[in-house]
């Protein structure tokens, strides 16, 4: 029987490093740019995930989120040209999933809409001060 040697423990450590390092990595997929020459659009992949940044002409995140297997996956948020969060979703296996928030240009909720397994359950909207205006169960 052939004895296990150092030479042999680091090259497997090294095989195994590399594997990881592959697996964590992040690999540019396409970047768009506006005619100004500004970053329109990036999409990198970690993985099984395509990440997707989008950016307002003056240069803020307009959304980010990521797709698995070209659908929607994991968490979704668009903002405003000013940065402030406008929308808030979540998605499991390309269908909503959870609660969707959204909020108003002055950075006030405005609402949500509940998601089960990608179907609709309940939603409600809150006006300017935050008083429940509509509410509605679709159960």
């Amino acid at each position: 029987m052939d004895m296990i040697t150092t030479k042999h423990v680091t090259g497997l450590f090294i095989l195994l490093l590399g594997l990881t390092a592959r697996a964590f990595s992040q690999d540019l997929e396409e970047q768009v740019f506006y005619p100004s020459g500004r970053l329109e659009h990036t999409r990198y992949s970690i993985g099984d995930k395509i990440f997707f940044i989008a950016y307002h002409e003056n240069g803020r995140v307009k959304e980010i989120g990521a797709f698995r297997q070209g659908r929607p996956e994991g968490e979704w948020k668009q903002f405003t040209e000013s940065g402030r969060l406008t929308v808030r979703a979540n998605f499991r296996d390309g269908r909503l999933q959870g609660t969707s928030e959204f909020h108003d240009p002055f950075d006030r909720w405005s609402g949500r809409l509940v998601h089960e397994q990608g179907v609709l359950r309940r939603g409600e909207q809150r006006d300017g001060q935050g008083y429940l205006v509509a509410q509605r169960d679709y159960r």
